[in-house]
């Protein structure tokens, strides 16, 4: 039997995140949430709740900024953009193509290039174990740090984070990266998101949905997970749940939140980091398989 395209697994996951998500939402909120946790609405959840009351993509009073009056198109014709990543220093746009095994840098005058496609060299393991890995595939998350390394996930089954030293002499398609090691071991995990903190924490948000689909076109259960590096360089797995597609994730600017959003059962949520525990969720709002946000 042919294996099916990775376009047509993600096809198959969205009509599958349509028909889960209505159902699933409010049962899966509560038992989300740690036994005796205090549910009483706290500044953080005021905040995001008035917020979000506001925005009905239908109607508004509120007139539009006029920065999404006059959008200008900083590049055509990519294949499948699927994560993106500035540097706040030189004003490069870098965009991971995901169709294409590819990640272009975008300057301010609109000049593209390819700095890192599936020929780039990819190294795993330390020492004499030091080894060449599979080269990039299905790059989504891009993040970027203040130091130049670009880190990337891989939204494919088995998915890896990397990373890339974009300061390094001649960085590019022929400069190599590293194979970050992650502390699950399961090969089912395919990573749409990832977030660089303040002092170089990490966040990562995934799942295990598209690898049951491209199976069979059918599903059972699914995980989704979302791992934490902290400034020591210890990992952390402060969620994971059966039937969960955790999609999005991000700091808060001060590094001691997590913003999150699942697209199964379709809603948002925020992590103490500090302790570890589930904080909130917004579980009187249900979304539509939300992909992407930011905390300001």
């Amino acid at each position: 039997m042919k294996a099916p395209s990775q376009r047509l697994v993600k096809d198959r996951a969205r009509h599958l995140r349509g028909g889960l998500q209505a159902g699933l939402a409010a049962a899966w909120l509560v038992t989300a949430l740690p036994s005796g946790a205090n549910t009483e609405k706290n500044a953080i959840t005021e905040t995001m709740l008035s917020s979000i009351s506001m925005l009905d993509p239908a109607r508004t009073d509120h007139p539009r900024p006029e920065l999404f009056q006059r959008p200008v198109a900083l590049a055509k014709d990519l294949h499948g953009p699927d994560g993106i990543a500035r540097d706040a220093e030189t004003g490069d746009v870098y965009v991971a193509e995901e169709d294409a095994a590819t990640i272009s840098r975008i300057q301010p005058n609109g000049f593209r290039q390819v700095v890192i496609d599936s020929s780039t060299p990819l190294y795993e393991g330390t020492g004499k174990s030091r080894k060449k890995a599979a080269g990039l595939r299905s790059p989504e998350g891009l993040a970027l740090d203040g130091k130049g390394t670009l880190y990337v996930v891989e939204d494919v089954p088995g998915g890896r984070l990397l990373s890339f030293n974009l300061k390094a002499k001649n960085a590019g398609p022929a400069s190599g990266g590293e194979v970050v090691p992650l502390p699950i071991s399961d090969n089912l995990f395919a990573w749409e998101c990832v977030a660089v903190g303040p002092e170089g924490e990490l966040l990562l948000a995934g799942s295990t949905l598209e690898s049951l689909l491209g199976e069979s076109g059918k599903t059972d259960l699914f995980r989704g997970a979302l791992l934490y590096r902290d400034i020591h360089g210890d990992w952390w797995l402060p969620l994971n749940h059966v039937m969960a597609s955790y999609s999005a994730v991000c700091f808060s600017a001060d590094g001691n939140y997590a913003f999150f959003a699942s697209e199964i059962p379709g809603s948002v949520g925020c992590l103490d980091l500090r302790t570890h525990f589930l904080r909130t969720y917004l579980s009187n709002r249900t979304f539509r398989s939300p992909e992407g946000l930011c905390a300001l």
